[in-house]
């Protein structure tokens, strides 16, 4: 069985396995072409922010903070 991580629309509506479950709910290939238009914007403008956000080389995501977060607290000499 082969995986595969990226398909363009043609090849998932080529898979008998869709074509399949669209004739049993009733989506017509139209219906799924104009899904996929509306929908498919949305998800180049998200993996532009995702690319945008990504961490350089060596830096650790989870060391991300403000320097209000890592700076020691501040004592009263009356304490």
């Amino acid at each position: 069985m082969v995986f595969r991580t990226e398909m363009t629309l043609e090849d998932l509506l080529a898979e008998p396995m869709v074509a399949a479950l669209m004739r049993r709910d009733g989506i017509s290939i139209g219906e799924a072409r104009a899904l996929y238009d509306s929908v498919a914007p949305q998800l180049k403008d998200r993996a532009k922010r995702a690319r945008s956000r990504a961490t350089s080389p060596g830096h650790m995501p989870w060391t991300r903070c403000c320097s209000e977060q890592i700076s020691p607290p501040k004592f009263s000499p009356l304490m």
